[in-house]
């Protein structure tokens, strides 16, 4: 089975690539760096994506997330696997090039993660399955920074992370399945999105492994429900008021001990 890869550079990208190349031919992977989108944006005078995207790298760095986030997966990375990798770097996902690349590669599956939105010719080049790992409980939560909104609204029984299909719109193709993680009080958003992030990527090698022997992928539309966030949604006043609340003890996160996989 043909295994292609688009996604972006974050250290969970880069588990994600190793741990298909470990089971999979993966013939390409086409990684859309963050800070092409961000030149993106400025030569597109997109000047209000553009500072809300950079608000969130620096609120990232500065309160040590990123470096969570790295280290984390980091010690899960198949780094073997990778290096056997031919990995291309592109400014944009749609471009010729990516393009062009897909109609060669003529993948069986095709795992997106963490890009700018397909175009509708880049998608259909992609072939008949496209799947994506979405950092959210869908329907409920499409979009970005899906488990913060969960968690500041206390829905802690809509926090996980979705396998589904790939669509025109933002999150909203048919689900494969939800991957509810374990949670902790002392947990933030990082740290639930990482544990989230890593049981689904790891529940997407074993569908696809059934996917190879002749199993088809589960499937099941979405209700027209849920809400879908953008990067501008989540403001400093957000973060400011939940981390207050989390410091007087007016939000107090429930433990769930047990992973649980929601098929419906």
């Amino acid at each position: 089975m043909k295994v292609v890869t688009l996604t972006s550079d974050e250290p969970h990208h880069l588990f994600l690539i190793s741990v298909l190349a470990a089971s999979f031919q993966v013939v390409g992977a086409v990684v859309e760096p963050g800070v092409e989108k961000r030149r993106r944006m400025r030569r597109l005078r997109l000047w209000s994506s553009y500072l809300w995207f950079t608000y969130h790298y620096i609120r990232r760095k500065v309160f040590g997330l990123e470096s969570y986030r790295k280290h984390y997966f980091a010690a899960y990375t198949n780094w073997m696997a990778l290096k056997n990798v031919a990995i291309t770097e592109t400014t944009w996902i749609n471009s010729s090039l990516v393009q062009a690349s897909l109609l060669a590669w003529k993948p069986d599956v095709v795992i997106v993660c963490g890009t700018s939105i397909l175009l509708t010719k880049t998608l259909r080049l992609c072939g008949a399955t496209v799947l994506n790992v979405h950092g959210g409980y869908l329907p409920d939560y499409r979009g970005n920074h899906c488990i913060f909104f969960a968690l500041y609204e206390q829905e802690y029984d809509k926090i996980g992370a979705t396998i589904h299909f790939v669509s025109k719109g933002i999150d909203t193709g048919d689900i494969v399945e939800v991957i509810r993680p374990e949670i902790d009080p002392s947990d933030n958003a990082e740290k639930i999105y990482c544990r989230a992030d890593y049981l689904a990527f790891v529940r997407l090698v074993e569908l696809l492994h059934a996917y190879e022997q002749g199993n088809a992928l589960p499937r099941r539309r979405q209700p027209p429900v849920g809400r879908t966030f953008k990067m501008k949604d989540r403001k400093p006043l957000h973060d400011i008021l939940y981390w207050l609340k989390r410091r007087l003890r007016l939000i107090i996160i429930p433990k769930r001990c047990c992973t649980n996989r929601e098929k419906r």
